[in-house]
């Protein structure tokens, strides 16, 4: 029996975001919104 372990992510830097700005009357909002969170996996495949 032979196994493979595997680790991987995404966006680790956390780069995949929007920034915006909102302006009304008597009132600014700036705002980031995270498109994805940050993932990490660990795991361990195999043939039997």
């Amino acid at each position: 029996m032979e196994g493979k372990l595997f680790l991987n992510g995404t966006d680790l830097f956390n780069t995949l975001k929007t920034k915006r700005t909102v302006i009304g009357n008597g009132f600014t909002l700036k705002s980031t919104d995270y498109l994805e969170t940050q993932v990490f996996r660990l795991g361990y495949s195999y043939k039997f």
